[in-house]
């Protein structure tokens, strides 16, 4: 119906264009639509065709020939039949004239008609490009929008690419670095017993501090003190790798101490005389002798060590597991001591004054000598007694404590703790020295 140029060339574009443009091709052709219409009411018909007569011809020839003869009656019939030819072609003119006049009026009421499609479609084409436009507004903000929604997701699907990518590369880098850090320690371990002095194990063994190269090189230096041949060797192997100590260290650190303990009793019983109370160490031989010296040094240290630790607060949780370790010339005065186990201990010139042991349930086995226990400001019941039973003040002994020492001091002091003890040490917490022991420590 409507194939215009215009529509044509209108609907090519909306072609082309596809769906991006679609609202704005959709009105284009709606308007092309709208100036169709008008063009097909004004198209112009077919004309009216003029027939001619031949008759009206035949009869003029006719009557030509008739007045040519000259015969007076041929004339009259001549000029009868020119005036018929002469009627008939004006018959034939007005039915053109009329003819012509109906398809002007045609015309007319067709130029009527489409004058009405030219107003309907001037009264329409503002609010179709208003409409046209309004929709390409919109289509353009949702475009907008919708591009701006792909740039926003395709940045999220970016940034978690990235992000996985640099987890990657975190993940390959930790692994290279444990690769790394694994063969060093390898290589440490092939190297550190080649080393002719202390120092460069100690070096090799002290650079590893993450985990759990740490827990390695600390159990390797635990092993390595028990082969060291002099106490600088060890103290310095031991400063370099596992000091400071923690609690969580303890179980590390009692196990070193049970080794050298083993090696010292090992050692030391064969020549204890029971009744001097005294090692006779002049019957060891010199290279016994020199291993007696060595443990017994490393015994000090260790325990030194070890009273540094119990001056520090308990972590919550944290149990203290002295058993079985022998503790040598150590001042433990002023601390309460919770709820530790010393079962088996072997406590030996140790300064407790003021020392808080009511909380102590596990002591079976555990030795005190040269130890004024009956200085401590409180001891729980059933440890009272196994260590008045046992222990109790020797005439003559030399004992760790600043307060003298007799027999009725040592009475005085027992009548105390039966009475339940000094208040002077009471309610601290574990490792914490009473008042009057930090104000006698000297700062």
């Amino acid at each position: 119906m409507f194939r215009g140029p215009i529509f044509q060339f209108l609907a090519v574009i909306a072609w082309i264009q596809g769906k991006k443009h679609l609202p704005r091709c959709a009105g284009l052709a709606f308007v092309a639509i709208l100036a169709g219409v008008p063009a097909c009411a004004q198209s112009t018909p077919n004309p009216v065709s003029s027939t001619p007569i031949p008759e009206a011809a035949q009869i003029r020839a006719t009557g030509n020939k008739l007045i040519a003869s000259g015969v007076s009656e041929d004339v009259i019939k001549g000029a009868a039949l020119l005036e018929k030819a002469d009627q008939l072609e004006q018959a034939q003119l007005n039915a053109e004239k009329l003819a012509l006049e109906k398809e002007k009026l045609r015309l007319d009421l067709a130029a009527s008609q489409g004058g009405h499609w030219k107003d309907l479609v001037a009264t329409f084409i503002p609010l179709a490009t208003t409409i046209i436009l309004a929709g390409t507004f919109i289509w353009q903000m949702v475009t907008a929008r919708r591009e701006r929604w792909d740039k926003q997701r395709d940045a999220e699907k970016e940034d978690v690419r990235k992000a996985e990518e640099r987890a990657e590369q975190r993940k390959r880098d930790a692994e290279e670095a444990s690769q790394k850090e694994r063969q060093r320690f390898t290589d440490a371990l092939r190297d550190l017993w080649r080393a002719e002095k202390i120092s460069v194990a100690s070096a090799l063994l002290g650079s590893f501090r993450e985990e759990p190269y740490r827990t390695w090189a600390m159990d390797t230096a635990v092993n390595m003190l028990l082969s060291r041949e002099t106490i600088d060797e060890f103290t310095t192997l031991y400063m370099d790798v596992l000091n400071p100590i923690t609690y969580e260290q303890l179980p590390r650190i009692a196990k070193l101490c049970g080794s050298v303990d083993a090696s010292y009793d090992h050692i030391a019983e064969p020549v204890w005389n029971e009744k001097t109370r005294r090692y006779e160490v002049e019957r060891l031989s010199p290279e016994h002798r020199a291993q007696f010296d060595l443990y017994l040094n490393e015994q000090g240290f260790l325990s030194q060590k070890l009273a540094a630790l119990l001056r520090t607060p308990v972590p919550a949780g944290v149990s203290v597991d002295l058993s079985n370790l022998v503790l040598r010339d150590i001042d433990l005065s002023g601390l309460d001591l919770g709820a530790a186990n010393i079962s088996g201990a072997r406590w030996s010139f140790i300064r407790i004054d003021d020392c808080d042991m009511s909380g102590i349930v596990e002591f079976n086995g555990c030795r005190t000598s040269l130890t004024a226990w009956w200085h401590a400001s409180r001891i729980r019941r059933p440890l009272l007694e196994h260590l008045k039973k046992n222990f109790p003040f020797s005439q003559g002994s030399e004992y760790n404590t600043k307060h003298p020492v007799s027999v009725a001091e040592y009475t005085a002091c027992v009548a105390k703790l039966d009475a339940g003890g000094s208040e002077t040490g009471g309610s601290r917490a574990p490792g914490m020295a009473s008042p009057a022991m930090r104000e006698a420590s000297p700062a």
